[in-house]
């Protein structure tokens, strides 16, 4: 059992849905394949995923099962060019 964490970029429309506001505009697939295909997309589009998931089975064997949204970290935090520098998002997973 344990819980993995991965650096990632997110794709997914689920994500997209429960980001909303900005984080909306990019467009995301629902999730579609294995679990590591949604890690892969949406680390691809620059989040930072951590994987919830109880098992020992390789995520490539696994589905996804939510998307829910994190925090976004803030570059400049209070100065008037503050921006994004990547928004964490919450893969629960199920093997």
């Amino acid at each position: 059992m344990g819980t993995y964490a991965c650096t990632a970029s997110l794709a997914g429309g689920l994500a997209a849905l429960a980001l909303g506001g900005a984080a909306a505009s990019s467009a995301m697939p629902a999730p579609v394949g294995s679990a590591q295909d949604v890690v892969n997309a949406l680390q691809a589009r620059g989040f930072h995923v951590i994987v919830n998931v109880v098992a020992d089975a390789p995520l490539d064997t696994c589905a996804v099962t939510a998307v829910r949204p994190g925090s976004d970290v803030v570059v400049g935090v209070g100065a008037p060019l503050e921006k994004p520098l990547y928004t964490t998002v919450y893969v629960d997973v199920t093997c």
